[in-house]
């Protein structure tokens, strides 16, 4: 498409006789252009212009960004829409068309007035020679300036928020290695100048799906409309015009002008020198990049999730086993929900299993029925086990898998608790296939839960880097579970947000406040408190005062309320009620209380007897129990025992 050069009669009787003013129109380049009226005149005052060429005039030179010149000339009228510059070979006045998405001219004006216009006086306004078609070195340099643009827009983005598209990448990595295959390494180890190394396919992708660049009314991947000037709309036609000159060798160059030009003027002049040539061989194709996982209702529909919901189809019985804190009540919760929502029954249990549990377990005459146990013998993961209820459930088991079909039975088991089971007890099943290890949490599952638990945080106190985070993930344990260790990073990046927490996470918790009962001791009283009462409501009236009096005497509702704002890494608010955010934070404090306390019976004697009988264990040189129990000699074993059979004789 042609571009059009409409002069007034006034121009083309300047263009006429003034030919033999070609370079002697003293012309100076300047490093800008007068920006009002005042310096307009002192600079024309200053230049002297006289007859034939009068009117001092100043103005930037065509095609080449960033420099102007001033000369004498006859001031003459432009038409709206077209900007006055300097002619690139003669430096004579010339009028080329406005190809900005705003600011051009929209009425006629004297071409000594242009410092009233702001977009001409800092003119950075592109005048390319247009054809149709050019030498293939020509076009491929304008391709790459094109690419050279989006690049520079991609990191200018980064610029403002690498952070977000690292986890952008990280999270939708799979998506990203299908399309690009060995193209992207790891995301971690990009900067700027990397950005700068990509290809423009590349490139257009990372823009279009992580960039929140708006959407062209048209749409990603389509044709925009002649009236949409928009970024997106030019990214597209970029896209179209690259693909088009990689299937014929020919380049609408009016079209790349009038892109070059909007952007040039909105984002400034790019140094070449910092971006890559343009690869002759890659089309760009628009491809939605999908996420790894997707999330649901606030959660993360992890591949263990998944794999639970896929095991189903097909097994009667499933066993879901992970270390305490992997997130296996959340996963049962989510694959029971998806079964209430079709159609079936759920039977959910969620205690430490007894006989009354085992005699409550329907087994006959129920259709589309799931029977879901969590926290399988135990919620605490030390419980003495008795052979009597292991046989029971046993036959409990052995009836569900000589029934039919239904119902289907959801198992979850802390890992810990599972190893702690006598093979001569054990009442699984043996099929391996059952089972489904809730351990093996990706890297970008890590960070999705992470940025969940910090957006549903009300306590957050900081925040860590996604590169940081990532680096930390690296040294998890096994010991216990991943979200458990997010959780507490997002709660406390300060406190928690280290390689020795992830690394031994218990134990780092368990030192933590060992030191708040040394240095802090109100605080750390305040949330045994919470724990000892389980709920707390903090507008009740009055504390529970045997509770009160076995922790401190000087512990009082106005303490309690002073801290909370402390202690909301470890609680869970409601808006009602506040409670313990996780059971390893109270198997923690426990250590804390009997490592430190004088008298720890004393507190324990308040609080719940089962929960203190699952933690508890005789020392035994011999068995070495699991670190999450609390191994006491024998005497004090029998003192524990002998405190809490008094409680539970007056309870009775």
């Amino acid at each position: 498409m042609e571009v059009d050069i409409v002069v007034s009669c006034v121009l083309i009787f300047s263009f006429t006789f003034l030919c033999p003013y070609v370079r002697g129109n003293l012309f100076k380049e300047v490093s800008s252009c007068p920006s009002d009226g005042v310096e307009w005149r002192e600079r024309a005052q200053k230049k002297q212009c006289r007859e034939p060429i009068p009117d001092f005039m100043c103005a930037a030179i065509e095609n080449q960004p960033g420099r102007f010149g001033e000369i004498c000339t006859i001031a003459g009228l432009s038409t709206a829409g077209f900007c006055a510059v300097l002619d690139e070979d003669t430096y004579n006045l010339n009028y080329i068309k406005c190809v900005a998405a705003s600011g051009c001219p929209a009425t006629a004006y004297r071409s000594s007035e242009v410092y009233r216009l702001k977009l001409l006086h800092l003119q950075r306004i592109p005048s390319y020679k247009t054809s149709l078609t050019q030498n293939l070195f020509g076009n491929g340099n304008r391709i790459s300036l094109l690419g050279n643009y989006m690049t520079s827009r991609l990191v200018a983005f980064c610029h403002a928020d690498l952070d977000s598209l690292r986890y952008k990448m990280v999270t939708h990595s799979e998506s990203l290695k299908h399309h690009f295959k060995e193209t992207l390494c790891d995301p971690m180890v990009y900067n700027e100048d990397d950005l700068k190394k990509f290809d423009l396919d590349v490139v257009y992708i990372l823009l279009t799906n992580f960039c929140d660049i708006p959407c062209p009314d048209n749409g990603w991947g389509n044709m925009p409309g002649d009236e949409d000037l928009s970024l997106g709309a030019d990214i597209e036609r970029v896209r179209i015009l690259v693909n088009e000159y990689l299937d014929n060798k020919t380049l609408n160059v009016d079209e790349v002008n009038q892109i070059l030009g909007r952007w040039e003027n909105f984002f400034g002049v790019i140094n070449q020198d910092d971006y890559i040539e343009f690869c002759p061989e890659k089309k760009i194709i628009y491809v939605k990049v999908k996420p790894n996982n997707v999330i649901e209702n606030g959660v993360l529909v992890t591949q263990d999730i998944a794999n639970i919901l896929e095991k189903m189809k097909s097994k009667k019985v499933v066993i879901c086993r992970g270390a305490i804190g992997c997130g296996k009540t959340t996963a049962l919760e989510y694959v029971t929900k998806k079964y209430r929502e079709d159609g079936w029954t759920i039977e959910w249990m969620d205690v430490s299993l007894d006989e009354s549990c085992i005699e409550r377990l329907p087994i006959h005459g129920i259709e589309k029925t799931v029977i879901c146990i969590d926290n399988l013998f135990g919620v605490f993961g030390c419980q003495v086990f008795v052979n009597d209820l292991f046989n029971k459930f046993k036959r409990f088991m052995r009836k569900i898998v000589n029934r039919g079909k239904q119902p289907m039975v959801l198992l979850g088991i802390h890992q810990h608790v599972f190893e702690d089971i006598s093979p001569e007890n054990n009442p699984f099943p043996k099929d391996e296939s059952l089972f489904i290890d809730l351990n093996k949490i990706s890297q970008s599952e890590a960070l999705q839960i992470y940025k969940l638990q910090q957006k549903n945080n009300k306590s957050k106190q900081g925040d860590i880097s996604v590169e940081d985070f990532l680096r930390l993930i690296e040294q998890r344990s096994s010991d216990v579970g991943t979200p458990f260790q997010t959780l507490m990073i997002s709660a406390a990046p300060g406190v928690f947000g280290n390689k020795w927490f992830c690394s031994q996470p218990f134990q780092t918790l368990t030192e933590h406040f060992n030191g708040l009962y040394n240095t802090e001791r109100e605080l750390f009283c305040s949330l045994f408190y919470i724990m000892c009462v389980t709920i707390f409501n903090p507008r009740a009236d009055e504390l529970d005062m045997d509770v009160v009096n076995a922790i401190s005497t000087s512990l009082n509702r106005n303490t309690i309320a002073y801290y909370l704002s402390q202690l909301a890494p470890y609680t869970h608010d409601d808006g009602n009620v506040i409670e313990i955010k996780h059971d390893l934070i109270t198997i923690a404090l426990i250590h804390a209380l009997i490592r430190k306390s004088e008298n720890p019976w004393k507190v324990l004697k308040v609080y719940d007897n089962t929960r203190t009988l699952e933690i508890v264990r005789p020392d035994d040189p011999y068995a070495r129990p699991h670190k999450f129990a609390v191994p006491l000699r024998r005497e004090m074993f029998a003192k524990a025992l002998s405190v809490l059979e008094e409680k539970t004789f007056y309870e009775n």
